[in-house]
């Protein structure tokens, strides 16, 4: 058994060492690999020129990492593998599969059989396993083919280099070229910084810009450069100069710091450093031989890269809000290559998440910020300092922060809301009254000529400027009592503005058009009326507020007269508790004295000021004899203080109680006339149908031929309708002008209203109607002539349209002409009368409505717009009626009948429009109601909804041609305008169309 263990050893002894040889070829093989990847290298960088610097740093790398992958790495992981003799038997195992395990037994027992094993099987085990490897080669289990054409293939490349190398000199040149390179390294490192060298004559200069990334400016050249480098920091300088005598190597000095340089056909020299965040200089340094000489030096500029600019637009530096109440801030920041984020400062601390972040690089963004106290989390009296911050994209030295101008937000309680309030009312009153006093003052007509009203339009826009500055800056403060004052001041002084603008021409020495004059004078009746109303209505804010704090004032006085009362009915008195209660009373005192100031009811002023001078007095007299130890005299004292106070209280409590009873007496009445107007316009419409089925019974075949026609009516008339308004959307894609615009927009109007006559069957509606719009398509007639001789109607719709809504009036003509000229109904006549002296009746009561109204108006804070209008135009339909009933003409009365209930419908909802802004007015005569929180009409962006549009006016000389001007004009005459100014502005086409 021992020679056969004695085999089987030597032969696993041979598997080790081939296996060990193998692994040492293999290395070889790499080895060689990597020696001609080096090579490689070293002869393509002086056929190229490459940077020496940057192929040694490559070098380096290379054969560093390649040494370790192919001789250190296969050596720790594999050589030691190589002596496992157990591992070698498996391996055999492997290409024996006679052995069936035996090799793999024997050597696991090469120092004889375990505890408990027969020595006898061992033996036989191990004679077999050694009788089947006396024929077994080594190769077999470790072949060697893949390492030896590894070693070749490697000894091959190794020297294919050498043949290479002739392009660049043969080896000789190639040493040449990096001795240089080690030559001029050696030289920088012996150079001095205060070497005094010889000058080197360089010319030819350029500099190749590489900049930082996140400036995202692009790589720029500067051919023949002075040699200075400028930029931001951080960029790549590449310098490349000719000099004037062959050279052999070159380095670069930028900021006293040394870079090696490359040099290309024995004179060009390339040399790379990046600008720093500070100014230097850089000059090159040339070698021949051993003889050193550098260049002038060039300046090294670096061009800061500031913070960002912000920059808030609109807000005031102080800000005086409600809690709940929001807040806009336009923030713009800009930066000299990209800003990164935004944020709000409170407090120069971050509130929340960054209102910006940068997904793109932008060098200028921009937002609009909406925010409430509340939601910056803060209460009714704090104050603190807002800004905004944003951060630059600086990756190089960093980001830096710049800050926008601070603004204070003050957080108003209560008292404050109503302070503010009260000086928004008194600001308005006061730009108001300037108005109205210049419209008062100035003569009119302004002029005869067509010049001068074009001008007065601007004097009148000026006039208007501080009004609509405090539209735009309180308009979402306001409650709907001074949004209806206001949006009526501003609305009737816009269409004065814009009506006259484009009225008059500017150019115009021409006698003014009485039509246009007329026009413009009951414009700007209509303005002096709202001013009128609006001054008188805000007025009365203003007074039920001071009411409402002189009531609240001396009713706290008087509570705390009480418990002064108190205090002395005590058995001992404390005087200092008395005498601070003094202190308390006499500042109440003076805040009763301020708010007795604002009321300009005399008798009440007088009052109320009378009483608090008694009420000093005995106060004086209170303290002096407390500060003597008179205590009884105190107490007698304190009694009629108390008295005085209350009676005070009580009579300004009553003075409020009365205006309060007084505006309760006219809402009754305006309630009582609600219901008045609603029950007659039911009493209107219940006549209506009477006349209906008088009509239908009456004549019934009569009465079905008239229903046909008023259905060809309807019909024209829609089609009438659609056609304008195909024809109006036509003209402005078609550039067309802006007479023949307006002309259009007003057939559409007119068209319109004829079409609701015709669906209510009102003949006597309808027939102005079609007037009306007869009048329009005339109008646009001569609009589209005029064009199409200056050339403006090439394209868009044209004649054929026009002769089309022609085609539509004279059908409703005809059909109109076919109901009036139906005879009367004689055997109606009777019954006609009865409902004639029925819609006599109601036609009566109507007319005390009106005087009922006419008083009502007076009372309300605004004036009810719409109400007597409304209600004139339903007598004058009703008298309409009465006339048809008489003559036995049951169809126009019964439209007649339907237009005076619209009419009277119309009223009642201005009537009760007034009586809830009459609401919201005694609600502000209440002591201590707090005081409302700006925004609540705002929608949720925060903007305000139904603010009125701005007072503007174009200026001619702003524009190239008439016509454009007149375009510009059509834009500021977009707004609707109101229904008692629709026939004005009809005349205003008309009239517009002739100049």
């Amino acid at each position: 058994m021992a020679d056969d263990l004695n085999i089987i050893r030597r032969f696993v002894g041979r598997l080790v060492w081939r296996e060990r040889v193998l692994l040492l070829l293999d290395i070889s093989g790499r080895t060689f690999l990597l020696g001609f990847v080096s090579l490689l290298l070293v002869v393509l960088a002086a056929l190229l020129d490459w940077d020496r610097g940057g192929t040694a740093a490559v070098l380096v790398l290379v054969g560093g990492t390649g040494l370790w992958a192919a001789i250190v790495l296969p050596l720790l992981l594999r050589w030691r593998a190589t002596g496992d003799a157990l591992r070698q038997a498996r391996l055999a195992e492997a290409q024996q599969p006679e052995l069936r395990g035996r090799l793999v037994t024997a050597v696991e027992r090469v120092g004889g059989a375990r505890n408990g094993e027969s020595e006898a099987l061992l033996g036989l085990v191990a004679r077999r396993a050694a009788t089947l490897l006396s024929e077994a080669q080594p190769s077999r289990i470790h072949g060697g083919m893949r390492q030896l054409v590894l070693v070749a293939v490697g000894a091959f490349l190794l020297f294919l280099p050498v043949p290479l190398s002739f392009l660049a000199g043969g080896p000789v040149g190639v040493a040449k070229w990096w001795a240089a390179g080690f030559e001029a390294s050696a030289a920088m490192s012996l150079l001095k910084g205060d070497q005094d060298d010889p000058r080197a004559q360089v010319g030819d200069l350029v500099l190749r810009y590489t900049y930082p990334d996140y400036t995202g400016l692009e790589p720029r050249v500067i051919e023949n450069s002075t040699g200075d480098a400028q930029g931001p920091p951080g960029t790549q300088v590449e310098v490349t100069a000719r000099s004037a005598d062959p050279i052999e190597a070159a380095g670069l000095v930028a900021y006293e710091q040394r870079f090696e340089a490359r040099v290309r056909d024995s004179r060009m020299v390339d040399g790379t450093f990046t600008i720093g965040p500070e100014t230097g200089a850089y000059h090159l340094v040339t070698w021949r031989g051993e003889t050193s000489e550098r260049s002038r030096d060039f300046k090294i500029s670096a061009e800061e890269d500031l913070p960002p600019d912000v920059t808030l637009d609109g807000e005031a530096d102080v800000l005086e809000l409600a809690v709940d109440e929001d807040f806009q801030i336009l923030w713009r920041a800009r930066d000299d290559y990209g800003v990164r984020s935004v944020s709000l400062l409170i407090a120069g601390k971050p509130a929340g998440a960054p209102i910006y972040r940068m997904t793109e690089r932008k060098a200028e963004v921009f937002g609009d910020l909406w925010r409430t106290p509340a939601d910056l989390g803060l209460k009714p009296g704090q104050e603190v300092e807002l800004a905004i911050s944003a951060t630059d994209n600086d990756t190089y030295s960093g980001s830096k922060s710049g800050t926008s101008r601070s603004i204070r937000l003050v957080v108003l309680g209560p008292k404050g809301l109503d302070a503010r309030s009260e000086a928004q009312l008194e600001a308005m009153v006061d730009a108001m009254v300037v108005v109205l006093a210049d419209h008062l003052e100035e003569s009119f007509p302004v002029g005869s000529a067509s010049k001068d009203f074009a001008q007065w339009s601007e004097v009148v826009a000026k006039r208007y400027l501080p009004v609509q500055e405090l539209v735009d800056r309180e308009w979402g403060r306001l409650g709907d009592l001074e949004k209806a004052v206001l949006g009526e001041v501003v609305s009737t002084g816009g269409e004065l503005v814009r009506y006259t603008a484009v009225a008059f021409d500017p150019r115009s020495t021409e006698m003014a058009q009485p039509a246009a004059v007329s026009d413009t004078e009951r414009y700007r009746d209509a303005a002096i009326v709202a001013l009128e109303d609006g001054i008188l209505a805000l007025d009365r804010m203003l007074q039920n507020k001071a009411l409402a704090e002189v009531v609240d004032v001396a009713e706290r006085m008087d509570d705390l007269g009480k418990e002064l009362e108190q205090l002395m009915a005590e058995d001992d008195p404390d005087a200092l508790a008395m005498l601070a209660k003094l202190e308390q009373l006499e500042a109440m005192a003076q805040q009763l004295a301020e708010a007795a100031a604002k009321l300009q009811d005399g008798g009440l002023k007088e009052f109320v000021n009378a009483r608090n001078d008694e009420m000093g007095d005995l106060m004086e007299e209170v303290r002096k004899a407390i500060s003597e130890g008179r205590m009884d005299d105190a107490k007698k004292l304190m009694e009629r203080l108390a008295s005085q106070l209350q009676q005070m209280a009580e009579g300004v409590r009553d003075t409020l109680e009365r205006q309060k009873g007084e505006g309760n007496d006219a809402m009754e009445k305006a309630d009582e006339l609600r219901q008045k107007l609603e029950a007659l316009e039911q009493e209107q419409r219940e006549l209506q149908e009477q006349v209906e089925k008088l009509r239908e019974q009456g004549d019934e075949q009569q009465a079905d031929a008239a229903d046909k026609v008023w259905e060809q009516i309807q019909e024209e008339a829609n089609e009438l309708v659609a056609e304008a308004v195909d024809y109006r959307d036509e003209l402005g894609p078609a550039l067309r002008g802006f007479n023949e615009i307006q002309r259009a927009e007003n057939g559409v109007e007119q068209a319109g209203r004829l079409q609701r006559s015709a669906n209510g069957q009102d003949l006597r509606g309808s027939r102005a109607g079609h007037r009306a719009v007869s009048l329009a398509v005339d109008a646009m007639f001569r609009a589209l002539q005029s064009s199409l001789i200056t050339g403006g109607a090439k394209n868009g719709p044209a004649r054929a349209e026009l002769e089309s809504m022609y085609a539509h009036l004279d059908a409703i003509q005809k059909l109109l002409d076919q109901l009036e000229q139906q005879p009367p109904n004689a055997a109606m006549a009777e019954q006609g009368q009865q409902l004639e002296q029925r819609q006599q009746e109601i036609q009566q009561q109507l007319q005390e409505a009106q005087k009922s109204a006419q008083e009502l108006t007076q009372q309300f804070p605004v004036r009810p717009k719409g109400l007597e209008e409304g209600l004139d135009e339903a007598d004058q339909r009703m008298g309409e009626a009465r006339q048809d009933l008489q003559d036995g003409r049951p169809m126009p009365a019964e439209g007649s009948q339907g237009a005076a209930a619209d009419r009277i419908q119309e009223a009642r909802q201005a009537l009760e429009q007034a009586m809830e802004q009459a609401r919201q007015q005694q609600q502000q005569m209440e002591p201590s109601s707090g005081s409302r929180s700006g925004g609540e009409d705002s929608d949720e962006s925060g903007r305000e909804n139904n603010k009125p549009q701005n007072i503007e006016i174009p200026r001619a000389e702003e524009f190239q041609t008439p016509e454009a001007y007149r375009k510009a004009l059509l834009e500021g005459m977009e707004g609707e305008v109101p229904e008692e100014f629709q026939a004005m502005k009809k005349r205003y086409f008309e009239e517009l169309v002739r100049q």
